[in-house]
């Protein structure tokens, strides 16, 4: 683990300070210190896994994964969004240190899992917002869709807190029926469906390759595979 530990930082430090002029065996070398880290966590990762009994080894990965260090290294090495979502409901800081970017469907088991864990995250971190992008079909006939479209509808209408206690309650409800959720908000469904907002997503979700639900971005950047949403909770403070 702490040769793991001291890769990951060089490789931080490499990746910030790039070496000029590389010949190929230094090419080579250094291309397998970009790798080699990443790959020594996944397998310690997988070890804790089959080996559960082994406290001491959890506890040292886990001082590992929490090192903001290594995490912002880890992190800079993930896939890129190629642009910042134009829709979506926002929440949290105005002026962010971190902005999570959380793409999901209303009816994904995950996604719901994920939902207090975030929720709680910009609770607690006043420097966190919170972007939630919704993948959902284009077929007007759905009902991802037609749930996606009220929700940027009752997007418009109501305030944060609001919208935060909504998305809770659809989120909570063993059995997320529409009707019964839009019979709680009267005025948005006089309204009518908000439809540009969720072919933006829709096209966004495509530009960048998403297929799967949830997908994390921080700071533009998707979350490593080995951490879970509820890490980041001791990790972006």
């Amino acid at each position: 683990l702490l040769i793991i530990e001291f890769l990951i930082l060089i490789n931080s430090n490499y990746l910030n300070n790039p070496l000029p002029n590389l010949d190929l065996f230094e090419t080579i070398f250094n291309s397998l210190l970009i790798i080699a880290p990443f790959s020594l966590i996944i397998l310690a990762n997988q070890n804790i896994t089959k080996n559960k009994d082994n406290q001491t080894f959890k506890r040292e990965l886990f001082k590992i994964k929490n090192n903001k260090e290594i995490f912002a290294a880890l992190l800079e090495n993930e896939k890129s969004i190629t642009t910042q979502p134009g829709s979506g409901i926002i929440l949290g800081s105005q002026f962010p240190k971190y902005t999570i970017i959380k793409v999901c469907n209303p009816y994904c088991g995950p996604c719901g899992k994920v939902h207090p864990i975030l929720d709680k995250l910009i609770e607690e971190n006043q420097e966190t917002r919170l972007q939630i992008v919704f993948y959902s079909s284009m077929n007007e006939s759905d009902l991802k869709f037609k749930t996606v479209s009220f929700f940027m509808t009752l997007s418009r209408l109501l305030s944060e807190n609001e919208m935060k206690e909504a998305l809770s309650k659809w989120y909570n409800s063993p059995n997320k029926n529409l009707d019964d959720f839009i019979a709680q908000y009267p005025l948005a469904k006089s309204i009518g469906i908000e439809k540009d907002m969720v072919v933006d997503m829709h096209q966004w979700c495509k530009d960048n390759e998403i297929t799967a639900t949830p997908t994390i971005f921080i700071n533009g950047k998707k979350l490593p595979e080995m951490y879970t949403t509820e890490e980041l909770l001791d990790i972006l403070d």
